[in-house]
């Protein structure tokens, strides 16, 4: 489980996702805690990011390639390939709202 903490609302997190740069494992966790929010949380990935069974996802991830969602993911944010598709089976993508 990966935890993201910030002090304010107004807070821009930008992440580089290495732990993304390659396949997550089942189940995995991203937590925001201490009032971050998912439209303020960016995940950076240098090249492809797959996502792992039922994982839990808080945050936007821009690869710059592609971006696989295994079975089962459920995110508050968005996924983003710049040069390739998104290819998702199953799974739950919900924008994050208005910050």
């Amino acid at each position: 489980m990966k935890r993201l903490a910030r002090e304010t609302k107004e807070c821009v997190s930008v992440q580089k996702g290495h732990f993304l740069d390659r396949t997550t494992a089942s189940a995995a966790s991203i937590v925001l805690t201490n009032g971050a929010r998912p439209c303020n949380v960016f995940f950076l990935v240098g090249s492809s990011a797959t996502i792992g069974d039922t994982s839990r996802i808080n945050g936007i991830v821009i690869a710059l390639t592609s971006i696989t969602l295994n079975n089962g993911v459920v995110d508050n944010g968005g996924f983003y390939a710049l040069n390739a598709a998104v290819t998702m089976i199953n799974d739950n993508v919900t924008p994050p709202g208005v910050c």
